[in-house]
C-alpha cells in the first residue's frame, strides 16, 4: 500500500506563500512516514514533480506506487485553507477529497494534517481490500487478511469474523506485528463491548498478543496503546497510565491517549489532573473534535464544580448523537447547578430511552462514574432510582 505525497500547490497566487505549501507537504509526508505499514516515496523524489503535470498511471508504474496524494494550500487573512485529494494511481480514480477552512493556528494545522492522514489511510485500506477480494479472494496473503479485518465491527459476529481473519494472518506469520496488535485490540474490544463470554481469558489473550508485539518492537506506539488498554480493563490503572504517558512522549498530539489518561485519573479520583488531560484531548483531538472528547470533558468539568460548562459540553455531545453517557453528565450538572426542573425533565427523557442506565446501582458499575461523587449526587437529587 505504497503512497506518494506530491508537492502541495500554493493556491494563493502569492509567491510568499510557497513556504506554506511546502510545509504542509512536509508534515503530511512525515505523518505517513511514521506508519511502517505504509511505504512512502521519499520526499526528494516527490519534490521532482513540483509544478509538473503528472500522469498518475505512469507515476504508479515508475515508482511502484499504489496511491497518490495531491493538494493545495493558502492563507486568507487569519484562515488556513487546505484541499487534499487521494487518487488510486493505477486507475486515476478519486478515493477521497476534502477542503479544510480553519483558524490559522498550530492546533488547527496539526488537526488538518491528522485528518488528511486518517482519511487517506482509511480510504486506501478500503481500496486495497476491495482489490484483493476482487483479484484473489481464495488466496489472501497475511497483509490482505489484516486489511480485510480492518473494518469497524458493530456486533459480536463482526468481532469473531475479524478475529478469525487475524488468526489466519498469524498462521502465515506468527510474528506479524500489525496482526498481533490487531489481535490484542479485537480481544480487548470484545470485552469492553460486553460481547465476551470469558472476559478474563480474552484479556489474557489480548495481553499475550500485545506483549509479543512489544518483544518484537519495544517502542511501537500501537503495541503500547494496546497493552495500556488491556491493563486499563484489568484494573491496573497505574501501569496503564504509565504506558499512556510513554505513548504521549512518542506521539504528543494523540488526543485519544490524553482522553484515556484523563478517564483513568477520573477513576482514581484525581479530578484536577483528569480535567487538564481531558481539556487537552479535546484541543488536540481534531476539529471538529469527536463528540467523545466533549462527552468525557463534561464529566471532568462536573467533577471540578464547573457545572455550567459541563452542561454546555454535554448538550453539544448529545446534539452530535454520541450516546447515552452524555445524558448522565447533563442531568447531574443541571441538578448540581440548581436547575432542578431541567434535571428532572431530562432524567425522565433519559429513562425512556432504550438500552439505558435505569438505576444508580447500574451507573456505579462503571468505575469512573462510581468515583465521581458530583455525578452520583446530581443523579440522586434529580430522582434516579437507587436500585
Amino acid at each position: 500500500m505504497s503512497l506518494i505525497v506530491l508537492p502541495f500547490e500554493n493556491s494563493s497566487g502569492d509567491p510568499r506563500q510557497d513556504d506554506l505549501a511546502a510545509s504542509i507537504t512536509r508534515d503530511v509526508t512525515d505523518r505517513f512516514a511514521r506508519n511502517p505499514g505504509t511505504p512512502v516515496i521519499p520526499a526528494a523524489t516527490a519534490a521532482s514533480y513540483r509544478g509538473k503535470t503528472v500522469n498518475l498511471q505512469t507515476l504508479g508504474l515508475d515508482h511502484n506506487v499504489h496511491f497518490a496524494l495531491t493538494g493545495n494550500a493558502r492563507r486568507r487573512g487569519d484562515r488556513l485553507i487546505v484541499s487534499a485529494t487521494l487518487y488510486e494511481a493505477g486507475s486515476g480514480r478519486t478515493l477521497w477529497s476534502q477542503r479544510f477552512d480553519r483558524p490559522d493556528n498550530s492546533d488547527e494545522w496539526n488537526s488538518v494534517i491528522g485528518q488528511i492522514y486518517g482519511n487517506c489511510s482509511q480510504a486506501s485500506v478500503e481500496a486495497e481490500v476491495a482489490r484483493a477480494m476482487r483479484e484473489h479472494p481464495e488466496s489472501l496473503d497475511k497483509r490482505d487478511l489484516l486489511l480485510a479485518a480492518g473494518a469497524i465491527p458493530s456486533s459480536k459476529e463482526d468481532f469473531l469474523k475479524q478475529i478469525a481473519l487475524i488468526e489466519r494472518a498469524l498462521t502465515i506469520d506468527p510474528d506479524y506485528i500489525r496482526a498481533l496488535e490487531d489481535k490484542a485490540n479485537l480481544y480487548t474490544n470484545l470485552v469492553s463491548n460486553g460481547y465476551s463470554s470469558d472476559p478474563s481469558a480474552d484479556l489474557s489473550t489480548a495481553m499475550k498478543a500485545a506483549d509479543r508485539a512489544l518483544q518484537l518492537a519495544p517502542n511501537d506506539v500501537w503495541a503500547l496503546r494496546r497493552k495500556a488498554s488491556v491493563l486499563h480493563l484489568q484494573g491496573d490503572l497505574e501501569e496503564a497510565a504509565a504506558l499512556i504517558r510513554k505513548v504521549l512522549e512518542l506521539e504528543p498530539l494523540d488526543g485519544y491517549r490524553y482522553r484515556e489518561l484523563g478517564i483513568i485519573q477520573m477513576t482514581q479520583g484525581h479530578f484536577k489532573e483528569a480535567l487538564d488531560n481531558l481539556t487537552t484531548a479535546k484541543r488536540v483531538g481534531g476539529s471538529p473534535p469527536s463528540p467523545l472528547f466533549g462527552q468525557s470533558l463534561a464529566f471532568g468539568l462536573l467533577a471540578n464544580d464547573r457545572f455550567a460548562e459541563a452542561i454546555a459540553e454535554a448538550q453539544l455531545a448529545i446534539a452530535q448523537n454520541v450516546g447515552r453517557d452524555a445524558w448522565l453528565a447533563l442531568i447531574a450538572a443541571e441538578s448540581e447547578n440548581g436547575q432542578d426542573t431541567e434535571a428532572r425533565a431530562d432524567l425522565q427523557r433519559f429513562l425512556a430511552m432504550p438500552r439505558t442506565y435505569r438505576t444508580l446501582a447500574e451507573v456505579q458499575k462503571n468505575r469512573q462514574f462510581a468515583a465521581n461523587s458530583k455525578l452520583l449526587d446530581g443523579l440522586r437529587r434529580a430522582g434516579m432510582p437507587a436500585e
